[in-house]
């Protein structure tokens, strides 16, 4: 990551131009440094050399006021010592080849004198060029002193913005990253994906072949289509007469349910008279409807039970359909025909029932037919109806 990182950052335009700024600016300074170092040194050394000609200058100078002394000591010595004059005309000859020799020494002296002075001129020249350029020296600094003071300013601005940069590339680092796992993740999934590709690729070639397969198949089904039709509209044709047939036939059907009804009726009519029998008769009919909900018909006992405690009517005896266990109370309305009648029955068992056994009853009605009415009325109270025929209501 960091070397991708570092690529992209050399390979950026915009950066690299920022930071050849910054170097280019550092360079600079410190060259301009250098050179103010160069020019002090040199300076350093001019003052030196002026020093040491200056003290020079001061000991010709010291020479010349002890010459003069000397000088003035003679004169005094020829004005005191008239007496030694003879001697002294010696001594002033010596003196005067002394004195030949001091001239010429001064003149020697004088001439030196001369080539210091313009030593000192071309020096003084020097110095005024130098003071000029010092000068110069001097504004280009302050400018150059301004210039770093905006350029101070520019590099904090720089750094903090690099310093931003930094967090950011940091940011950037981690979110690329991220998107490093997620790409591979992906190229993975890709990877998979094309394998699949490749199964339906597979695949669609074979379907392509098994729908070549099918197109000739469809085709010798259109022209099986194409026949069956023709054999369908001759079928019309005779379906035609047979719904005729039906028609005249359904009407002597409609006939025969009118009588088969008439005929329950008369036979519920007679179920209410008919005795125990019929009731088991009709429970062994339903034997395997009960065994679905859970029930055997051979543990259905028939007897009475007796209303003790005045529930319905005090003391007086109820045949019943039942069997008890731990947990409920079975209780059975077994009738052929089930019509409002079978409501009220069902009602006075259940309150019978629940005093006499504390317990949870579960009532069924058993019937080869019953009314619709009766069927939904009991289902709404917990009945539990089973039946071949629900009969609907007369209007």
């Amino acid at each position: 990551m960091s070397e991708d990182l570092i690529k992209a950052l050399i390979n950026n335009d915009e950066f690299n131009k920022k930071i050849a700024s910054i170097v280019y600016e550092k360079i600079r300074n410190d060259v301009i440094l250098n050179k103010f170092d160069d020019i002090y040194k040199i300076l350093n050394e001019l003052t030196k050399s002026v020093q040491k000609n200056t003290d020079h200058i001061i000991l010709i100078w010291e020479k010349m006021d002890q010459t003069d002394k000397t000088i003035n000591n003679i004169i005094q010595s020829i004005k005191d010592n008239t007496n030694a004059i003879k001697e002294m005309q010696n001594e002033v000859r010596t003196l005067n080849i002394t004195t030949q020799k001091h001239t010429e020494a001064i003149e020697s002296l004088q001439k030196n004198i001369d080539s210091h002075t313009k030593a000192i001129e071309t020096m003084q020249k020097t110095l005024e060029k130098h003071s000029e350029i010092i000068e110069t020296h001097t504004k280009a600094i302050e400018t150059m002193q301004k210039t770093l003071e905006k350029h101070s300013e520019i590099i904090e601005t720089h750094t903090k913005a690099i310093e931003t940069m930094q967090k950011t590339l940091e940011k950037h680092s981690e979110i690329i990253e991220t998107h490093t796992k997620a790409i591979e993740t992906m190229q993975k999934t890709l990877e998979k994906h094309s394998e699949i590709i490749e199964t339906h690729t597979k695949a669609i070639e074979t379907m392509q072949k098994t729908l070549e397969k099918h197109s000739e198949i469809i085709e010798t089904h259109t022209k099986a289509i194409e026949t069956m039709q023709k054999t369908l509209e001759k079928h019309s044709e005779i379906i035609e007469t047979h719904t005729k047939a039906i028609e005249e036939q359904s009407k002597a059907i409609e006939k025969l349910q009118n009588a088969i009804f008439r005929l329950s009726t008369e036979i519920g009519a007679f179920t209410n008279r008919a005795g125990k029998g019929l009731e088991k008769s009709i429970m062994n009919i339903y034997r395997e409807a009960l065994k679905l909900h859970g029930i055997d018909p051979s543990n259905v006992k028939h007897g009475k039970i007796k209303d003790t405690l005045g529930i319905i009517d005090k003391d007086k005896e109820f045949e019943v359909d039942f069997y008890e266990t731990d947990d409920y109370v079975y209780v059975f309305e077994v009738k052929n025909y089930a019509d409002e009648g079978v409501l009220e029955q069902m009602r006075n068992r259940i309150k019978l029932f629940s005093a006499l056994y504390k317990k949870p009853i579960k009532f069924y009605i058993i019937s080869n037919f019953i009314e619709k009415s009766v069927k939904e009325e009991a289902e709404k109270e917990a009945a539990i109806i089973i039946t071949s025929h629900v009969v609907e209501d007369e209007a």
